[in-house]
C-alpha cells in the first residue's frame, strides 16, 4: 500500500512557462533535473542556461498521481508552487545554430529537450505513469503466489489479509489512473480548443503535442486494462478456491453418508442379535457368532459393490 501512496498534481500552462503544483517530496523533480541537465553543455558561459535548466527541472509532481490540465492546477495542503521557464536554448527554430545536444525532440523521443512548456508536462506525466509498471508487476507476482495458496490442496488458505490488501491497492490503482485519463483527456479536449498556428515549425510542433498527448492516454489505459484484468484474476481465484473448498466438502459428506449407510444394517443385525429372547434362532449354536459375521460381511461387500456401481464412491 505504501507503494502506491499519491498526492495530486497540478499544471498550468503560459507561452514560456510551465507553472506546477506538487508536494515537497518529490522524486520525479530530482529525475528530471538530473536529466535534463545532461541535455546541454556543461560550460562556463551556460551557468545561467543550467540554472534556468534546474528551475525546469522543479516541475515534479507526487509519489505516482498526477492530474494534466490546461491553464488549471489543484493545489493541496502540502503542496508548493513554482513557475518556472524553459531554457532559452531550448526554442531555436531549424536553422539556427544551437549547441549540441539542444536539438527539439520528435515523435516518441525522450532524449532531446522539450520544446514548449506543453511537452515537458507530457513528458513528466509519462514518465509517472510508466512507474506504474513496477507496481503491476509486483502486484502481478504477489497476486500469483496467493492465487497457488488459494489453488492449493495441502494447506489451508488462511493469508487473506495480504489478499485484501492487495485487492485494496488494486482499487487505488485504479482510481487513480481513471483519474488520469479524465484530465489527460480534458487536456486533449482543450489543446483541439486552441487556434491553429500560421507557422509551419508551430504546426508541427501542435501535431506533436497530440501525438504525444494520445500516447500518454493510451499508456494510462494500458495499465488501467492490465489492473481489471488483475481484479477479475484475483475474483476468479477465490470463486475457485471457494469451488474447491465447497467440492472438498461435498467428498467428505459423501463418503460420511456412504459409511453411514454400510453400518446402518450392520446395527440393525446386532440389534436383533442383542434382544433378551430365549428362542431367538442361532443364539444358542456354537456357530452362531460366525454365520452373524459371515451375513455383516456380505451385507458390507454388497452395499460397498452397489455404491460403486452408482458412483456414490471414488475410483
Amino acid at each position: 500500500m505504501a507503494a502506491i501512496d499519491t498526492s495530486p498534481v497540478g499544471f498550468a500552462l503560459f507561452d514560456r512557462v510551465l507553472l506546477t503544483v506538487h508536494p515537497a517530496d518529490c522524486s520525479v523533480r530530482d529525475f528530471f533535473e538530473a536529466r535534463l541537465s545532461q541535455m546541454i553543455p556543461h560550460a562556463p558561459r551556460h551557468d545561467q542556461r543550467q540554472q534556468d535548466l534546474h528551475d525546469v527541472a522543479a516541475l515534479a509532481q507526487g509519489p505516482s498521481y498526477a492530474s494534466a490540465a490546461a491553464q488549471t492546477g489543484r493545489t493541496g495542503d502540502d503542496a508548493q508552487t513554482d513557475d518556472n521557464a524553459l531554457p532559452p536554448a531550448a526554442a531555436h527554430e531549424p536553422g539556427q545554430d544551437g549547441a549540441p545536444g539542444m536539438r527539439h525532440e520528435g515523435r516518441g523521443s525522450t532524449s532531446r529537450l522539450p520544446p514548449n512548456p506543453a511537452d515537458l508536462m507530457l513528458r513528466i506525466v509519462n514518465h509517472m505513469v510508466d512507474s506504474y509498471l513496477d507496481l503491476r508487476r509486483l502486484l502481478t507476482k504477489q497476486f500469483g503466489y496467493l492465487q497457488q495458496e488459494l489453488l492449493s490442496n495441502r494447506n489451508q488458505f488462511t493469508n487473506w489479509q495480504a489478499l485484501l490488501d492487495s485487492r485494496n491497492t488494486l482499487h487505488m490503482l485504479e482510481d487513480t489512473c481513471e483519474d488520469q485519463r479524465s484530465a489527460v483527456q480534458e487536456w486533449i479536449d482543450a489543446l483541439e480548443e486552441w487556434p491553429m498556428p500560421a507557422e509551419a515549425q508551430a504546426a508541427r510542433e501542435r501535431e506533436l503535442l497530440r501525438v504525444r498527448s494520445r500516447d500518454v492516454q493510451e499508456h494510462i489505459e494500458r495499465v488501467l486494462g492490465h489492473v481489471r484484468r488483475l481484479e477479475n484474476s484475483a475474483e476468479s481465484a477465490v470463486q475457485m478456491h471457494f469451488s474447491a473448498q465447497g467440492s472438498r466438502t461435498n467428498d467428505i459428506m459423501r463418503t460420511l453418508t456412504v459409511l453411514t449407510a454400510v453400518f446402518l444394517p450392520l446395527n440393525l443385525i446386532t440389534g436383533v442379535f442383542g434382544m433378551n429372547f430365549d428362542a431367538l434362532p442361532l443364539i444358542h449354536a456354537k456357530v452362531g457368532f460366525w454365520i452373524a459375521m459371515a451375513l455383516m460381511g456380505a451385507v458390507v461387500v454388497g452395499l460397498v459393490w452397489w455404491f460403486r456401481r452408482q458412483r456414490y464412491l471414488g475410483d
